[in-house]
């Protein structure tokens, strides 16, 4: 009871770092067994704050002479001769410690575990690559290393040893890009950049090679991308599938002209096999983006489109490849055509046909409606909203109609109905759907409070549709109209803001900046400014 008394009052002057006082009353406890688990950590602590090496390194050599089986102790007396230069006698110990663990695995996690939770990192990595050499295995505790590398920030070793790992486990690559992802800074990139090269003349396994896509997509480098997946494509028979992934990629940041160059040499490469199809259809639906995004839209481009897509259909061969051809056609002809009947008849005729998937029928449905929407036959177009309800009930298809229904019901001012339809999508499963449907029904809430007529809000709904259905110069002539009959209306900076992004897609920026800046001037606190 005496001595616990006294460990306790240690640990007093130890809580407040008197440490002077603490070591004196641990160094009487720390040699013996029944005590010196309680006090060993404090105790060692204790000496290494007041640099009494010397002192450190006699107790624990005792404890180690009478103990050899505590390898934590070995490891501290390791660091404390590093510390306080006991060249001789750390050789020695290290020595012991390498023969203890250089044939028991067990004993070497033991004491990895031990050097790292002592930040003992140089240890650590003499010690692993000193064992790799024993053993003849050059790729041994990769990961290991690789963890010690990661924490002590040695960017070139990490990847040395990363690089090492994916030629012994290839099928791990997908982690090795994360762990760089997470990890690296723009600088680190390069180091790999450099690494690769020099590993990947050497190397028959393509491994390093798929790295570099990686790598070169990180940098949006779509085209070295593109280079190094065509050897890969070419060696590992891949069938020209790893070439549409970068083109998809490229597309998805706007790299339009380099996807374009990929999905060409694929449909050249790989005409009248498997992935042709998909590859071209891939091709034409990038040269869309970029017809469309051009104001006006140029009609002998989207004919030209259209040519293009009939043409693919008489070598397509599986409904499904059909169904999504047709599907992109109807929509050129609804929305930049104005041919309505054309895209509604090519729709009726997928939502017929047997044989493509859920998603291709959902999809040609939900075009329906749109399109019957443009073309203001708005009963059928709540009526087929209503239809995929039905037939894909608690399916994010039946979600994404139920929110046009309400949007449709929105534009036909119906806002009470719109509303209780916003309210069960609240809690969709889609947090997209969700999200939109909150932002609509504050919108109605908070533009209708003060104005039981809805006048206002009805004309902004009105030039909403009209903007939807690219009417343009009608739907701003409806927000101007809102502007000069309700001035000042709460729905003032809503109109602004839409008005810059109508002024966007028809290529008038002078415009589109006046108005962002007539939201910023006036509303500046608003989330809309913040926007803007």
């Amino acid at each position: 009871f005496g001595q616990q008394k006294d460990i306790a009052l240690a640990d007093e002057f130890f809580a407040v770092n008197d440490y002077s006082k603490a070591v004196d009353i641990y160094h009487k406890h720390v040699l013996k067994d029944d005590f010196r688990q309680t006090v060993y950590e404090n105790y060692r602590e204790c000496e290494l704050k007041l640099k009494e090496y010397n002192s450190l390194f006699k107790t624990l050599k005792k404890i180690n002479k009478s103990h050899p089986e505590l390898f934590l102790v070995l490891v501290d007396l390791l660091d404390v001769e590093k510390l306080g230069e006991f060249t001789k006698d750390y050789n020695k110990d290290y020595k012991r410690l390498y023969q203890a663990v250089k044939d028991d695995d067990y004993t070497l996690y033991q004491v990895a575990e031990y050097l790292e939770d002592r930040k003992m990192y140089s240890l650590y990595i003499q010690l692993v690559l000193e064992l790799r050499s024993h053993k003849k295995n050059e790729t041994l505790y990769a990961q290991e290393l690789i963890n010690i590398y990661q924490l002590t920030g040695n960017t070139a070793g990490l990847i040395d040893e990363a690089l090492l790992y994916i030629r012994r486990s290839p099928q791990d690559i997908e982690a090795i890009e994360n762990l760089f992802q997470s990890d690296f800074k723009e600088d680190d990139y390069k180091i790999l950049e450099q690494k690769l090269y020099e590993n990947i003349g050497n190397e028959t396994h393509y491994v390093y090679r798929e790295l570099l896509v990686w790598y070169y997509i990180q940098q949006k480098d779509f085209y070295e991308a593109f280079v190094q997946q065509r050897s890969i494509d070419i060696a590992k028979t891949e069938k020209g599938y790893g070439l549409l992934k970068i083109a998809e990629i490229a597309t998805s940041n706007e790299a339009y002209d380099q996807a374009i160059e990929i999905l060409v040499y694929t449909c050249e490469k790989y005409e009248g096999q498997e992935v042709y199809v998909e590859a071209k259809t891939n091709l034409i639906e990038v040269k869309e983006i970029q017809v469309k995004s051009n104001y006006p839209v140029d009609s002998v481009q989207i004919n030209k489109l259209l040519t293009d897509y009939d043409e693919l259909l008489l070598v397509a061969e599986s409904q499904s490849e059909k169904a999504r051809i047709e599907h992109n056609q109807a929509a050129l002809y609804a929305f930049y055509l104005h041919d309505n009947n054309k895209a509604i008849e090519i729709l009726t005729k997928i939502t017929k046909t047997a044989g493509i998937s859920r998603t291709r029928q959902a999809n040609a449905w939900l075009l329906l409606g749109d399109v019957y929407l443009l073309d203001d036959q708005i009963g059928d177009a709540s009526l087929t909203y209503f239809n995929i309800e039905n037939r894909w009930k608690n399916s994010i298809y039946a979600e994404t109609a139920k929110y046009k229904n309400a949007q449709l019901y929105f534009y036909t001012g119906e806002f009470d109905l719109s509303q209780s339809m916003l309210d069960i999508l609240k809690r969709a499963t889609s947090r997209e759907i969700s999200n939109d449907a909150i932002d609509l029904s504050i919108f109605i809430k908070s533009n209708s409070g003060l104005d039981t007529s809805y006048d206002a809000l009805q004309l902004y709904a009105d030039a909403d549709l009209l903007l939807y259905q690219k009417k343009y110069e009608q739907s701003l002539f409806t927000f101007d109209e809102l502007l000069t009959m309700f001035p000042n209306h709460s729905l003032t900076d809503e109109v602004y803001w839409k008005k810059a992004k109508l002024f966007k897609i028809i290529k008038q920026q002078n415009k589109q900046i006046e108005q962002l800046k007539l939201l910023i001037t006036n509303y500046g606190d608003d989330i809309l400014a913040d926007d803007a």
